[in-house]
């Protein structure tokens, strides 16, 4: 979890860690991370926890 964290800010170094939950989704672990943008926006991003893989982003409210 800390290195998909800390990958994650690399790419995004201005976003606000709000939340983290490890879920079971289509038969595979994933990482929910909740942040916070420097705009004010929520974003959920889904990472494969065995990979770190990005899987999934969605808008808070939005499901893509």
């Amino acid at each position: 979890l800390e290195v998909i964290i800390a990958h994650h800010h690399l790419q995004h170094p201005h976003g606000q860690l709000l939340a983290a939950e490890l879920e079971f989704e289509e038969g595979q672990y994933v990482y929910a991370l909740k942040f916070l943008s420097q705009e004010g926006v929520v974003r959920e991003f889904e990472y494969d926890a065995r990979t770190g893989e990005l899987w999934h982003v969605e808008h808070e409210g939005e499901d893509h």
